[in-house]
């Protein structure tokens, strides 16, 4: 065991009062900071004295599971199996929610009502969003404390972004829902939605959940901001080809995992994430093309790369029908790339989960105009503020966050709660 190891393991020891636990097994795993830096993370098992693994591999109840950061040391979680606390270690309570904030302030260093606050608070948990001034932030930060039978805690998790202050361009919120109508007006779509129960599709008008920078200028989709990452490029690239390949690839398994063994973590390499430059992404595009056209040659034109991001080991390239249809589950094939050779490596189709609905009966056709919903609509959609991160500038800038919880059904014009379509 590295000196390193040996001297967090044991201050982790004393912390948290295990004088009555062992430690029966530890390992790391690697994960991307706000930063876009590799971050180490130890995880630890800690067994009851006098305790051994269960059936199966199971851990027996009261086993501790923690998480710590290998260089900042910050607690990122702390599990107990089946909710079992018997440690005297200072942790928070249900029935004191202050005294659970100042913990958490402790252990992350965050300020409450600057960086966090409270968003939900039941009988056994309490969950906080990352803030800015008590606005929220997104990509989001959570974090989770949740507590047994006995109010003791048995899970404390913190995952996600809180960003310090250098990294909010702070403005006062400017947009309105009147001054922004036209552009919701745009997000409102026309959608085919299957409800399970009835075995049927279901035409709906509901609204693109989006964002709209304060200045009101331009509109930005949710899956173009959901992630910090840099290597996350948005596409509209058509496949095409004249004649056939002559070309054929070797599929091979992908390995997702984050392990890393222990040298690794203690060499303490933090190399940021790249982001995928004008080249990479050609040559992205032409592997993915030859791939298609290997595995589907008579599918010249009718595929579309939407998407190419960078996810572990691999590029995983987007593609979408190019006659997309209104309905809200539709066909996507993901070609996976390796990451240094840009090889084309394996690949995923969501072909087998459309079978799923090819029996339900075809909606009935729309009785309202796309006018008539949206009016009916306009006063469920909801305007708020949020600081969302802009990869550029690496900055958080304030935009309006838009999103209703209701839809139109667009055979009777009737009010929808989303939930109850899923």
């Amino acid at each position: 065991m590295n000196e390193k190891v040996g001297e967090l393991i044991d201050k982790t020891q004393e912390k948290f009062n295990l004088n009555n636990y062992y430690l029966k097994q530890y390992q790391f795993f690697k994960e991307k900071n706000p930063r876009k830096e590799t971050v180490f993370i130890l995880n630890m098992e800690w067994f009851p004295n006098g305790s051994q693994s269960e059936g199966h591999g199971l851990n027996p109840p009261g086993t501790i599971s923690i998480d710590v950061d290998f260089h900042t040391n910050e607690l990122r979680n702390i599990g107990f199996v089946k909710g079992v606390n018997e440690i005297e270690a200072g942790l928070p309570e249900s029935d004191d929610v202050e005294a659970a904030i100042k913990w958490v302030e402790k252990e992350t260093g965050l300020k409450y009502g600057r960086q966090f606050q409270l968003a939900e608070t039941v009988e056994t948990r309490l969950t906080f969003l990352a803030t800015t001034d008590d606005i929220p932030v997104f990509p989001a930060g959570l974090i989770t404390l949740e507590f047994n039978e006995e109010g003791k805690l048995s899970l404390y998790a913190i995952d996600g972004n809180f960003p310090p202050a250098d990294r909010i361009h702070a403005e006062t919120f400017a947009l309105t829902k009147a001054g922004t109508k036209d552009i919701l007006k745009k997000q409102f779509q026309l959608l085919e939605v299957p409800i399970v129960d009835e075995e049927k599709w279901k035409k709906i008008y509901a609204l693109a959940s989006c964002f709209i920078t304060n200045d009101g200028k331009q509109v930005l989709p949710y899956e173009a901001v959901e992630t910090i990452d840099p290597a996350f490029v948005p596409l509209h690239e058509v496949l095409q080809w004249k004649k056939p390949i002559e070309k054929s690839f070797q599929k091979r398994d992908i390995d997702l995992s984050t392990e890393v063994t222990e040298e690794e973590a203690v060499a303490e390499n933090k190399e940021q994430t790249k982001p995928l430059t004008s080249d990479d992404v050609e040559i992205a595009v032409k592997q993915t093309r030859d791939y298609l056209q290997s595995i589907q040659p008579e599918a010249s034109g009718k595929w579309k790369i939407t998407l190419i991001h960078r996810e572990k080991a691999y590029l995983f390239a987007v593609l979408k029908p190019v006659k997309e249809e209104t309905r809200i589950i539709n066909r996507k094939l993901t070609i996976i790339l390796d990451g240094q050779t840009f090889e084309p490596v394996n690949h995923v189709d969501n072909d087998l989960l459309l079978e799923t609905f090819k029996h339900f009966e075809k909606a009935s056709p729309a009785e309202i105009t796309i006018e008539e919903a949206f009016e009916k609509l306009y006063r469920a959609i909801e305007l708020t503020p949020v600081y969302v991160y802009d990869k550029e500038s690496e900055q958080y800038k304030l935009c309006g966050k838009v999103d209703s919880e209701l839809a139109i059904d667009a055979e009777t014009g009737e009010l929808l709660n989303m939930e109850s379509l899923n």
